[in-house]
């Protein structure tokens, strides 16, 4: 690692500090050492304008009409993307492409805020399952419990 070598990125918000982005390699050696960080401010980016938002939908619209009309699904977009580019995976993405679908396909919801107070538990079975069979883990359903150390496959 170089010795100016970005490997923590955030903002400072109500006088903490907020991380964006950890390069976790680059964190793990440093384990067990003495280290000084030291603060550079930069510009924030401006926030896009209203124009370019309606723009972004036209654009996901018209791109969503050409790939069902083409015979294209998620799956193979997901396929061709990772083939160009590594996919790092966040809560959002998980959630907008694995736990949104299968809610979708079970209860025909494009959103999370309509689905009843019983089928957020069956949309997790079916990702569970996913998970397990397709990329080798299991997570337990979040409860209000504290986790046993056992409640984790981790395959």
């Amino acid at each position: 690692m170089s010795k100016d070598q970005q490997i923590i990125v955030g903002t400072f918000r109500g006088g903490q500090f907020i991380p964006h982005i950890m390069c976790s390699d680059d964190v793990e050696a440093l384990e067990g050492q003495q280290v000084a960080l030291s603060v550079m401010a930069t510009e924030p980016d401006k926030v896009r304008t209203h124009q370019e938002r309606k723009a972004i939908e036209v654009y996901c619209r018209e791109a969503a009409r050409v790939c069902s009309s083409a015979g294209i699904d998620m799956r193979m977009i997901v396929q061709a993307f990772r083939k160009e580019t590594e996919l790092p995976v966040s809560q959002f993405l998980f959630k907008e492409v694995v736990y949104k679908a299968m809610a979708l396909a079970q209860f025909g919801v494009t959103s999370t805020a309509k689905l009843t107070s019983t089928q957020p538990h069956d949309v997790y079975l079916w990702c569970n399952q996913f998970t397990s069979k397709r990329l080798g883990f299991s997570l337990p359903w979040p409860s209000s419990q504290p986790p046993m150390a056992n409640d984790y496959d981790q395959n």
